[in-house]
């Protein structure tokens, strides 16, 4: 019996996401279907498009997020049970 694999599927194995024993199996069922290995082909070509044109942020923008998050404590507040509350320092 084949396995049913998924758009999800084929992101997955296209991002080195599946376990070894997964890919084995995908691998397997791409040899044989012809649709599937159409479509494993159109995600890499666009992985292959947005890897070309991603953009990295500035360090520095990097960095302001960083510290910004650092500052960020979250409280439990005691006066009304189940709230919580984001202190700035």
């Amino acid at each position: 019996m084949h396995k049913i694999f998924t758009s999800e599927d084929l992101i997955r194995f296209a991002y080195n996401e599946m376990t070894a024993a997964e890919s084995l199996e995908f691998e397997a069922e791409l040899l044989e279907c012809g649709h599937l290995q159409l479509e494993l082909q159109e995600i890499l070509e666009m992985k292959a498009i947005m890897d070309k044109t991603a953009e990295a942020a500035p360090s520095s923008v990097v960095s302001s997020l960083l510290n910004y998050s650092a500052s960020l404590h979250i409280v439990k507040s005691s006066s009304t049970g189940g709230s919580f509350g984001v202190v700035l320092n």
